[in-house]
Parts: structure tokens; sequence; C-alpha cells
């Protein structure tokens, strides 16, 4: 019972992790978005001669330092939503450690189901881990590219746990 309990507490928290990924990815997105607007403004030559700046110039110098501010302002609210998804899934995978150790408990010797779970949950711990590099490596560039490697890393990660979720419940 208590490791049938902790299964379904860890699906629940799989569909919560999965909510807050989804909410990552579409800020990612408007990041991106963002950035690829900034990417458009129009590029300022020198001219030969230097003018006096047009109002309407000083309205576009700073209209484009608004939106650099406003994606800076995304880029830590987006590492900090990645943070929390990534801390999220450092609890998931403790507590599959935990119920699989229940089991093993309950069931004695370890089925070969369990062993290829086991097998399936190093291969993706390896990967969580090249996913904190590249976590790491966003914070550092602050670039959205990089938080998609997580992102699509992240989907594959959970894919796994509901693979292992599910050889757990059987």
């Amino acid at each position: 019972g208590e490791a049938l309990s902790a299964v379904d507490a860890l699906c629940k928290k799989l569909q919560e992790a999965k909510e807050e990924k989804r909410l990552l990815k579409e800020q990612n997105k408007h990041l991106l978005q963002a950035l690829q607007k900034m990417g458009s403004a129009p590029p300022t030559t020198a001219a030969k001669t230097p003018e006096p700046l047009s109002q309407d110039k000083i309205n576009e110098y700073a209209k484009i330092s608004e939106q650099g501010l406003v994606v800076s302002a995304w880029r830590s609210q987006i590492l900090k939503e990645s943070e929390c998804v990534i801390a999220k899934f450092t609890d998931l995978y403790l507590n599959i450690n935990k119920a699989n150790k229940e089991l093993q408990a309950l069931a004695g010797p370890i089925s070969e189901e369990l062993d290829h779970a086991k097998l399936q949950r190093e291969t993706f711990q390896r990967m969580f881990d090249c996913s904190v590099e590249d976590l790491v490596k966003f914070s550092v560039f602050g670039h959205p590219r990089a938080l998609n490697k997580i992102l699509s890393t992240l989907d594959y990660w959970m894919d796994q746990l509901e693979f292992v979720l599910e050889k757990i419940d059987k």
C-alpha cells in the first residue's frame, strides 16, 4: 500500500511538473519572439557628419533600450522558472528511488522489469546531468536556444519517468 501511494504521489507530481514545463515553453516562445523583434530593429549607421538627433530618433532609441530591459527581465524570470522545474525533477527522481527501494523491500528480489526500469533511470539521470550543464550555459549566456535544448531533454526525461512509473505500477 505504501509503495503504491508513493507511485500515485509521483504520478501527481509528474502532472504538475508537466504543466510547469508547458508554461515554461510558452514563456520561452515569447522570449524568442522578443529577441527576433530586437534583431529586426533598424541598424544604426554612423553618418559622415554627425547630425543632431531628431525627437523621432530619440524615441526610437528609447524604445529599443526599453525592449532590452524587458527581454533582460524575461530572461531572469525564465531562468528562475527553469530552476524551479529542474528542482521539481530532482525531487521526482529522489522519490522514484525511494519508491523503488520500498518496492524492493516488499517484492524481495528485484524483477527483470525493475532492472530494466533501473537502467532507464540511469540513462535519463545521465541526460539530466547534461541538462543541468545546459542550464548553467543558459544562465551564463542567457540564450533561449539553450533553454529550448533543456526543454526537449526534459520532454524525453518525462517520457522515461512515465515509463518507469508504469513499470512500478504493475
